[in-house]
């Protein structure tokens, strides 16, 4: 049958893309061959901004790079690139008109530091690139220290750069990087930083800091035992989100003045530490955090929540992730009626402590709580805990969805009380859901369920 005539074809456009969306990039591409129509419908810039192109994985690649309009990231990264794949790269993308938001590297001694610059000059030249991930890997070969300013040059002349990933392998002296690698504008919004820097002074952080002061909002930070920077983060103007993992010797107090910072997320390093005091002392003075995430800390584990209940923000915090919390949860109880604007809660639970918590939520200690997640105490059947313990706070709270995680019944053969019922048997997996205790309507989770 002439392709022309196929049943397919006589459906609206919107309908034949949403059947080519559910298809694998390789068979789009091979749909896009077989009639003037499906080329044209293939070449959708839809179909293609969501998907990501790893030449070392994809046969398809140069077709790609060759046919789609568009793409969410080129994935220049393991396993292992050599030189000659990413000369191979380089040369599609001199013939190509496909957009990349976002560009992945690697950077190593072996590879040439023009050819890594020249990619991401190539991409940039093709207009929309926003992100670039750059993973540096520490010489196996020997301890020299290679010079990758042009990579870092190349990177800082993308004319809209957004969003910058840098995993950062080596630990390295301050002549690693000359310091016109660092020209160009200051556009960064996004700076995510991973390192295994145990140094007082990870420079090629604290560059990037200076260098992105007036533009950067949001700033997550992973850097092995070297001190947060404290200093450089405060003369962020712009700085709205925070992720760093804490020491106990890191002093967040200097954060007071950076009024517009809304979301905190603190984590521990190697297990539960002391908070530090600078941290309280930040958290009692915070202005306006919405969203906050706290470690697990000792000995006195109920110490940063008790600074956050009484800081300014508590009137306006809507996002509070305890997952890592340690205390008994009759003081996560306690506190609750001091964050009347919370919206979702996250924590862990003990199956001890589901009594002592659940009660304690109702309209009137949380008004505005809308999902609760917290995990099912192992060697607890889900389907039985949310009978025998959940079931009363969803009723005591009709506009409250609770989440759940770890989702399978421990007896395998399903001979637990609640299992054998086979009450709820048409539901699957619990840890894709919302249970409420209403039907779902405007403004539930598109996975809410109505439990009871």
């Amino acid at each position: 049958m002439d392709m022309d005539q196929s049943p397919l074809l006589t459906l609206p456009d919107e309908v034949v893309l949403a059947v080519l969306a559910c298809l694998p990039p390789g068979d789009v591409l091979s749909c896009s061959v077989l009639c003037r129509r499906l080329r044209g419908l293939c070449r959708d810039p839809e179909l293609w901004r969501r998907l990501a192109v790893q030449p070392s994985a994809d046969r398809w690649w140069r077709a790609a790079l060759r046919f789609a309009p568009c793409l969410r990231e080129l994935d220049l990264t393991a396993p292992y690139p050599t030189t000659e794949a990413l000369q191979a790269v380089s040369t599609a993308m001199s013939s190509s008109a496909c957009v990349v938001a976002k560009l992945t590297l690697d950077v190593r001694e072996d590879l040439s530091g023009a050819l890594t610059a020249a990619l991401v000059q190539k991409t940039a030249a093709l207009g929309g690139l926003n992100t670039v991930h750059l993973l540096i890997w520490e010489s196996y070969e020997n301890n020299d220290i290679w010079d990758v300013s042009m990579l870092f040059t190349a990177v800082h002349e993308v004319p809209e750069l957004r969003e910058l990933i840098i995993e950062n392998t080596i630990v390295a002296s301050d002549d690693w990087l000359e310091c016109s690698a660092f020209e160009g504008s200051a556009s960064l919004r996004k700076l995510t930083y991973s390192s295994l820097e145990d140094s007082d002074s990870p420079f090629l952080l604290e560059r990037l800091l200076k260098r992105h002061a007036s533009s950067l909002e949001h700033v997550r930070l992973y850097i092995g035992f070297a001190p947060v920077p404290v200093s450089l983060l405060a003369a962020i103007p712009g700085l709205r989100s925070l992720t760093c993992a804490l020491s106990q010797y890191d002093d967040l107090s200097e954060l007071k003045t950076s009024r517009g910072l809304n979301t905190l997320v603190l984590l521990g390093r190697n297990g539960p530490l002391p908070f530090p005091a600078g941290a309280l002392a930040f958290l009692r003075a915070a202005p306006q955090l919405r969203s906050v995430a706290l470690p697990s800390s000792r000995p006195s584990p109920a110490a940063p929540l008790g600074a956050l209940a009484e800081s300014p923000s508590a009137s306006v915090l809507e996002t509070l992730d305890l997952r890592g919390y340690e205390a008994d949860l009759s003081e996560v109880a306690a506190a609750l009626s001091r964050f009347p604007a919370l919206r979702t809660l996250a924590l862990d639970v003990h199956k001890y402590q589901t009594d002592n918590f659940l009660p304690a939520v109702s309209p009137a200690t949380a008004p505005r709580l809308t999902t609760l997640e917290m995990r099912v105490p192992l060697g607890a059947c889900p389907h039985a805990w949310l009978h025998d313990f959940a079931q009363d706070a969803l009723e005591r709270n009709p506009r409250l969805h609770l989440r759940t995680w770890f989702g399978t019944c421990p007896d395998k053969a399903k001979q637990c009380g609640w299992c054998r019922l086979g009450c709820h048997s048409r539901l699957g997996s619990i840890e894709r859901t919302a249970f409420a205790a209403h039907a779902k309507t405007t403004g539930c989770p598109g996975d809410c369920f109505r439990w009871c």
